[in-house]
């Protein structure tokens, strides 16, 4: 192809002078695979956002179990330490009866 070719098709490309050869066909299944994409792509978001949403959910409810056995802790240490911890009364009486037998 001469130098003078190649001139003669970048003008008309740039004219406009080119013609688009896709059939009516084509056209709309590249239009269709476009608007697939932007569907997926919209779906895809919402389900990180949900996800992101589920992750923070989760650590705010780890983080308050967390915070209450701690606050359970203090209040058995602040209402006194009866000796064994999670042992009451029945604790005691049932070792006292074993002791026995």
């Amino acid at each position: 192809m001469s130098f003078v070719a190649i001139q003669q098709l970048q003008l008309e490309q740039i004219a406009g002078h080119s013609k688009d050869k896709r059939s009516l066909l084509e056209i709309q299944e590249e239009e269709k695979a476009l608007q697939e994409e932007a569907d997926f792509l919209v779906w895809w978001t919402a389900e990180e956002e949900r996800i992101r949403l589920e992750t923070d959910i989760t650590a705010v409810q780890r983080d308050v179990r967390q915070k209450q056995t701690r606050e359970r802790g203090k209040k058995a240490d602040q209402a006194g330490n009866r000796g064994g911890r999670g042992r009451g009364v029945k604790g005691s009486i049932r070792r006292g009866c074993d002791e026995v037998s």
